[in-house]
């Protein structure tokens, strides 16, 4: 049996408690950007930096959008049902974007996946446009 499926026959039955995300799990991830009205989010990727899983990505000011000032990246753990497991914040630099065009107006992010939610089937990372949650 390959390492994969029975990684993800552990996290759909829930024996794992907390899955190590390890790069050859991140085949079996899905990872998609979704924009705001201020943020637009490049294709996140997953990396393998000396043994540890990384998402990495690129994010860009809208063409006529407001300031990226209050602007944050939530990552948002979802099982094969699409509900959510976890939510992250990461933060993109710099912090303000000012121009749409590259490279002034484009920011970078890292995140380390230590470990993923058990049945994590898919990353989401969703520019917010407000500093916290209650907008």
């Amino acid at each position: 049996m390959k390492f994969q499926t029975l990684f993800l026959a552990l996290c759909g039955t829930g024996l794992t408690g907390c899955a190590t995300a390890t790069p050859s799990a991140s085949s079996a991830l899905v990872v998609t950007g979704v924009a705001s009205e201020t943020l637009g989010v490049l294709q996140p990727k997953l990396v393998s930096k000396q043994g540890q899983l990384e998402l990495i990505g690129w994010v860009y000011k809208m063409v006529g959008g407001p300031s990226t000032a209050a602007t944050h990246l939530d990552l948002v753990f979802l099982d094969g049902a699409d509900r959510t497991l976890s939510v992250k914040t990461v933060q993109f630099e710099p912090r303000i974007l000012r121009h749409a065009r590259p490279p002034a107006g484009r920011g970078h992010y890292t995140f380390s996946l230590d470990a993923l939610p058990p049945g994590t089937v898919r990353i989401e990372v969703r520019a917010h446009d407000a500093p916290d949650h209650s907008a």
